[in-house]
């Protein structure tokens, strides 16, 4: 297959051919030209007046395979990721069971081997995500898992994290861990402020992330291990992260993007839509967390995506589970929070997550296979049942207009199109 690109606008900082305005001739996956007006008669013209980058890559991400398939599948998560512009997705271990084994990281990789979006399974680190007996670690990393922790099922033992960041050192990848303090948010169901009064509910204190992020840092110098915050929520929080890289640390964080977008206040009407982990903080929080990702001090965005069914979630705010969509809506939400900063979201799902998790060496330039995504920030679009390519629907987000989407994701041969 031989077709052009025509009229693209490249997002690559290590491309020779970054923010020009060029066509791309590709052939059976492979770019083989970049220049100015391109014959037509070299390929089919299969897109113009777009933007193209690197494929886009979601650092922290929920699916339901194996044991919750009600909520995602594979297949559906994939699709989910595609329509949002991700190419690769690294998906938690809280799964049933977990992914804890040199099986089930290959049961992933087999199932999703014949998916365009590639899979990296983040393995629990210890056993049920229970934090008391360590997995197979070698087994996993070398069957394919590409980092380590326990998801949404925080390492609470102190001990048991100084462990597993001397553990992982040798394999050099990076050890997850949401900062949460289970004793300090026992039944808390919203961020700690004057709203959780108001409403009734019990709150979750920022210190609940800060208690324990402090211990993550001082265990991570001691070790001189990887730390990867796959969740930052509060404002105290970027400020300890930004400490901890002046002093050299190899620690990098992300936050999620509804992060960004939502508040503690948006609770008011008891809607399980907005009951997430880690909860949304306030206001200057979700600011402070957008000029983060400006000023370089936290390094990726993550969609945090966690399906629940409608049975999981039409019920009491109390007993319904955490948890909204978020991979086809991300980079809407970013544009709409950050007045349309494609630098920062290039930055922050392209080039700091390839290069601080994957290693990744890709660029836009000849000779090099297709991993890319074509999108348009002025594309407006209503997010309904006929564009959520997810089988859940839980977000707040759902039947609402939405500007800037990806157009397409193209690896090697295989193109998929919004």
């Amino acid at each position: 297959m031989k077709y052009i690109l025509r009229r693209m606008k490249i997002w690559d900082t290590n491309s020779a051919y970054h923010l020009q305005t060029l066509d791309i001739l590709v052939s059976d996956g492979v770019i083989i030209d970049i220049a100015r007006n391109i014959k037509s008669n070299d390929g089919v013209e299969l897109i113009s007046d777009k933007n193209i980058s690197l494929g886009w890559v979601d650092s922290y991400c929920h699916f339901g395979d194996p044991g919750y398939e009600h909520r995602e599948t594979i297949a559906s998560g994939c699709a989910a990721a595609a329509s949002g512009g991700f190419t690769h997705v690294f998906i938690a271990p809280n799964t049933h069971p977990a992914i804890q084994s040199k099986s089930q990281i290959e049961y992933i990789n087999t199932l999703s081997s014949s998916e365009v979006v590639q899979l990296h399974p983040i393995a629990a680190v210890t056993q049920h995500s229970a934090g008391k007996e360590l997995t197979e670690i070698y087994d996993m990393y070398n069957a394919g898992a590409i980092a380590f922790g326990d998801g949404n099922q925080s390492i609470q033992d102190a001990g048991m994290m100084l462990r597993l960041l001397q553990y992982i050192k040798p394999l050099d990848v990076p050890l997850y861990n949401i900062p949460y303090t289970l004793s300090l948010a026992e039944s808390g169901m919203m961020h700690e402020s004057s709203y959780n009064v108001s409403l009734g509910m019990k709150g979750i204190p920022e210190l609940a992330e800060t208690i324990m992020l402090q211990r993550d840092i001082e265990l991570l110098n001691y070790t001189q291990s990887r730390l990867h915050i796959p969740l930052v929520t509060s404002a105290t929080a970027i400020n300890f992260i930004h400490n901890a890289k002046k002093r050299n640390l190899k620690i990098s964080a992300a936050i999620g993007i509804n992060y960004t977008l939502f508040t503690d206040q948006d609770l008011i009407n008891f809607d399980s839509n907005y009951k997430v982990f880690p909860p949304y903080r306030s206001k200057e929080d979700a600011s402070r967390l957008i000029q983060s990702l400006q000023d370089g001090t936290i390094d990726m965005i993550c969609t945090a995506h966690q399906p629940c069914s409608i049975e999981e979630k039409n019920v009491e705010f109390e007993y319904a589970l955490e948890g909204t969509l978020s991979l086809s809506t991300a980079f809407a939400v970013w544009l709409l929070q950050s007045n349309n900063d494609i630098v920062t979201w290039i930055r922050s799902v392209c080039e700091n997550p390839r290069k601080l998790l994957l290693k990744n060496t890709t660029k836009i330039a000849v000779g090099e296979k297709l991993d890319v995504t074509i999108f348009d920030e002025n594309k407006e679009w209503l997010f309904d049942a006929n564009s959520n390519k997810s089988l859940s629907k839980n977000t707040p987000l759902f039947g609402q207009k939405l500007k800037g989407q990806a157009n397409m994701v193209i690896v090697g041969n295989n193109i998929i199109k919004n």
